[in-house]
């Protein structure tokens, strides 16, 4: 393995231990971001600029990281910025994070990732083939049967074009944006963790529950239609 490679390997590996060497991931506790919310939408209103790309990045790097809580930031973006701009920010930052994952997992990481998940790999290349790139990628988002991060490492290890992951990544996880960053909107209202458990509060959550269950039911029935469509199409 070349010196660049093992450079970029050290650096996603520093950046993992310094989320959590730094305590960041408590941060993303609900209890904490209830208290910085106040503080965080004051910086807002003082430098909007500053603090939108400063969110961008931020969601950057959670996606290209792996790390956890990642779906905490639209719903503290929909706190500081409300539901649009939040939900453009969180879904531009965390599809261009994803890619970069992606990337890393197709030129640094594959050996690696072959020797603990290969086994996987033949399920994902036989919905490739089945039901084409895009069509396969959009149910994985849509249909979240893999955690967000494991999908991206794992389709690095294919042969998905880049801009089809791109911009299946970036339709797929829209609903879910809308849903988190509008639940987020309401974070003010919470004096503590108890209060996100209230029915207001819950109701986001059970529309996003109920978003996943609806998409798994109905996307084998649209696939094949949309698969039928093509073939008579180009008949």
């Amino acid at each position: 393995m070349s010196r660049g490679r093992w450079a970029l390997i050290a650096l996603l590996a520093v950046g993992v231990g310094l989320f959590f060497g730094l305590g960041l991931h408590r941060r993303l506790a609900l209890s904490e971001l209830h208290l910085q919310q106040a503080a965080l939408s004051d910086w807002v209103a003082a430098r909007p600029v500053a603090a939108s790309l400063g969110f961008l990045a931020a969601c950057v790097a959670m996606a290209a990281f792996s790390l956890p809580g990642t779906l905490v930031l639209p719903l503290l973006g929909g706190a500081i910025f409300g539901p649009p701009w939040a939900v453009l920010l969180a879904a531009l930052g965390l599809s261009a994070g994803a890619v970069l994952s992606f990337l890393s997992a197709r030129y640094l990481l594959r050996g690696v990732l072959l020797r603990f998940w290969g086994h996987r790999l033949a399920r994902i290349d036989h919905g490739l083939a089945r039901e084409g790139a895009f069509l396969y990628l959009l149910s994985l988002r849509l249909v979240p049967v893999l955690p967000f991060f494991v999908v991206n490492l794992l389709l690095g290890l294919t042969g998905v074009r880049t801009r089809v992951f791109y911009l299946t990544t970036l339709i797929g996880m829209l609903p879910a944006m809308v849903v988190l960053a509008g639940v987020g909107d309401r974070l003010t209202q919470f004096e503590s963790v108890q209060d996100a458990l209230s029915p207001q509060a819950l109701l986001g959550l059970c529309a996003l529950a109920l978003l996943v269950v609806a998409a798994r039911r109905a996307w084998p029935r649209l696939a094949r239609a949309l698969r039928a469509r093509a073939r008579s199409g180009g008949a």
